[in-house]
Order: structure tokens, then C-alpha cells, then sequence
């Protein structure tokens, strides 16, 4: 008897956990957690920060500011400046021993994000921008492109034949 009475629980509990799984267009629902391109492009704010996202995205090499405090002496590996500092660290005047990829930036990924965001200006800007907002947003999109390839040609080097 106890048998019977434990495989009807089982069943009913099976019966209603399918029952209750089942919502109509459950795998056609927006994601929550991802903005779209039209909410992007709505909002101004979302705008800046996307602009803000890409410029924090440009490459740089050496800075004064950095987190460990050591990244300033980085520039006298792109200069003719001597390295003038502990004798652990006289690699810096041997440019001969650099890694050949050292300064290798190969970055295609920023730049469809880029072209993806110009053609969001187009399609989407026309709602929240006013045409001089969205000549400046283009402007400065194709700013980052371009300074983008500089530093790709920069580095890897222009097309040989």
C-alpha cells in the first residue's frame, strides 16, 4: 500500500512540475540583461557612455598614472633616451632583444563595434539626437577608427607587394 501511495505522490508531483513548466513562447523572450541598439541610441546618456567605452578602449603604451607606478619608465623604450636607472633593468637599452610582437595590436573586434555604432547613428540617432548631435557622435566615431588604424599601421606595419 505504502508503494501505491508513493508512486501516485510521484506522479502527481511530475504531473504538476510539467504542467506548471509549460508558458507559451517561453524561448521567444528579450533577454533582460542586454541593452539593444535602439535603447542605446534613444538615450544620450547611453551615448556618452558609449563613447566613453571607446575611448577607454584606444591603445596606449606607457602613461605616468598607472596602477603598480611603474609603467613611467616605459618611455625611454620608445625613444632614443637612454635608460639611466638601476643596472637590473640596462635590457631597456638593448632594443635588439625586444620581443618582435612587443607592440603588435591587431584589433578588428574595436573596429566593427565601431562601424556597427556609425551605422546605429544612422538608424537609430534620429530619434534622441538633433543633427548637429549626430555629426559630432559620427565625428568623433570615425576619429577613434581612424586613430585606430594609425596605430595598427604603427605597429604592424603598412601593405607590402
Amino acid at each position: 500500500m505504502k508503494n501505491i501511495i508513493d508512486k501516485c505522490i510521484v506522479f502527481v508531483l511530475l504531473t504538476m512540475l510539467a504542467v506548471s513548466s509549460c508558458k507559451k513562447d517561453f524561448l521567444d523572450r528579450d533577454p533582460q540583461d542586454i541593452v539593444t541598439d535602439e535603447q542605446v541610441w534613444s538615450d544620450p546618456k547611453l551615448i556618452v557612455g558609449l563613447l566613453a567605452n571607446y575611448y577607454n578602449r584606444l591603445p596606449t603604451d606607457m602613461g605616468l598614472n598607472d596602477q603598480g607606478g611603474s609603467q613611467w619608465r616605459n618611455m625611454a623604450d620608445y625613444d632614443d633616451a637612454t635608460w639611466s636607472g638601476s643596472s637590473n633593468d640596462d635590457w631597456r637599452n638593448n632594443i635588439v632583444t625586444y620581443a618582435r610582437d612587443r607592440w603588435r595590436l591587431y584589433d578588428y573586434y574595436f573596429i566593427r563595434d565601431i562601424n556597427l555604432s556609425i551605422d546605429g547613428v544612422d538608424q537609430y540617432g534620429t530619434k534622441s539626437l538633433n543633427e548637429t548631435q549626430r555629426k559630432q557622435v559620427k565625428a568623433e566615431l570615425r576619429f577613434i577608427r581612424a586613430y585606430m588604424y594609425f596605430e595598427m599601421v604603427k605597429r604592424m606595419g603598412g601593405y607590402r607587394s
